[in-house]
């Protein structure tokens, strides 16, 4: 494949090259984390994950996002706890 065909197909997907090249990294990853855990993949790893804890990885993060910032904000140094956990 020419890079120009590259190129054509990252912008027909709304992408930049760096982009396309950033998602696949990052979708790798997500894939070799789930598998040395021992989830078959990223989806499994999600399935199991919402059995046990009744929301979506996606979700959960999401629940945490204002936990987060507000610790930032303040001088306590510990993460944020997931939703339902209390210190």
């Amino acid at each position: 494949m020419s890079v120009r065909v590259l190129y054509r197909l990252c912008a027909q997907a709304g992408l930049s090259l760096e982009q396309w090249i950033i998602e696949q990294r990052l979708e790798g990853a997500r894939a070799a984390v789930a598998r040395a855990w021992g989830f078959t993949g990223p989806s499994h790893f999600t399935r199991r994950f919402k059995t046990a804890y009744g929301v979506t990885p996606q979700q959960w993060r999401k629940a945490l996002q204002p936990r987060r910032i507000a610790s930032t904000a303040s001088d306590d140094p510990s993460p944020g706890l997931a939703p339902g956990q209390e210190r």
